[in-house]
């Protein structure tokens, strides 16, 4: 794999090895959150909060950015919907929606929760066809939403889990949820699908459904289960030790897993002002056969990544570390 786009310097994007190169300017402030999406054209999207304001800009083109509104805080996730028609920003259970190619406001879900975790917040998931939105969270059932017209389609019953993330298979047919759940969208009967202890399990399905990634905040391994058995078939943990998981991503295809490291959350706070240095598999990005375990490449970052994605072909990766480092490999 070789750089193709190197790094966002001084609040830029600078293109090169291209036949035109060029370069969008995005704001000297540091981003507080942000996400990268590509398009189904292979348009390469960023969308973040920059002063409570999400903007929105397309880094394979000359646009300039645009300002979609403001938000109640500095921080609040982003993400794009799968087709790319949508980006949704998250305020504790609310979620707000635009439509990408005007810009406008779509209804906001308003997702019922108990009032109790007044701190956290909803997670979201899109279908395939980003027709559907799933959410969960701490306070909140897992919940199908009906994206057009805003409304709840389906409202998951039975036991589960708290919900660190809700994915959808391509298809649509099955969601996962919080790394433990499976539900048929059919039915809306969850299935157990590892007996995990901890509450803090994330769950990524591979996209034909089959396969799902699972891993803990504070430990550097990925378990890759069988579905809906839950049999264990391979785990995917670096030759070297240090660094925690912090998020995983299957290619288009399911034949790859690219995860990202940052530092264990205890050992954090421990080593917080006292001038170590990261180590182990710390601001690394590598990419897994998914069928051998085989580690394919390991990717340095220019800081912990917050977010990576691939084109639709599965050829490129863009990666989008702190210190608004955007990268692309190919």
């Amino acid at each position: 794999l070789g750089v193709v786009l190197p790094l966002v310097e001084r609040g830029e994007v600078h293109r090169r090895e291209l036949p035109l190169p060029h370069r969008v300017d995005l704001p000297d402030e540091e981003l507080s959150t942000a996400e990268v999406g590509f398009m189904p054209d292979s348009r390469l999207l960023v969308a973040g909060v920059v002063d409570k304001q999400i903007k929105l800009w397309d880094v394979t083109s000359k646009q300039n950015e645009r300002k979609l509104g403001q938000t109640a805080k500095d921080f609040a996730p982003v993400k794009f919907s799968r087709d790319g028609r949508q980006l949704v920003l998250v305020e504790g259970y609310a979620v707000r929606r635009w439509d990408v190619a005007t810009g406008q406001d779509l209804p906001v879900l308003n997702v019922p929760n108990g009032g109790l975790l007044i701190g956290q917040g909803a997670y979201i998931g899109f279908s395939e066809d980003g027709k559907k939105v799933a959410t969960g969270g701490f306070d909140t059932p897992t919940i199908l939403w009906d994206t057009e017209a805003g409304k709840e389609i389906l409202k998951m019953n039975g036991r589960t889990n708290m919900a660190y993330k809700v994915a959808f298979s391509t298809d649509g047919t099955q969601l996962s949820s919080g790394g433990r759940t499976r539900w048929d969208m059919r039915t809306g009967r969850g299935l157990r699908v590892a007996a995990a202890p901890a509450d803090k399990t994330i769950g990524v399905p591979s996209p034909d459904g089959r396969l799902l990634a699972v891993y803990t905040l504070n430990s550097n391994a990925v378990s890759i289960l069988e579905t809906p058995s839950g049999h264990q078939l391979l785990t995917l943990k670096p030759a070297t030790s240090g660094g925690a998981v912090q998020h995983a991503f299957f290619s288009p295809d399911g034949t790859m897993l690219v995860t990202t490291y940052g530092p264990v959350p205890d050992q954090q706070q421990q080593s917080s002002g006292m001038g170590q240095a990261a180590g182990g598999n710390e601001n690394q990005a590598k990419i897994w056969d998914v069928k051998s375990g085989r580690e394919l490449r390991s990717l340095m970052l220019g800081g912990s990544a917050s977010e990576a994605g691939f084109s639709a072909d599965g050829r490129t990766l863009a990666t989008l570390a702190s210190m608004d480092q955007l990268s692309l490999w190919d």
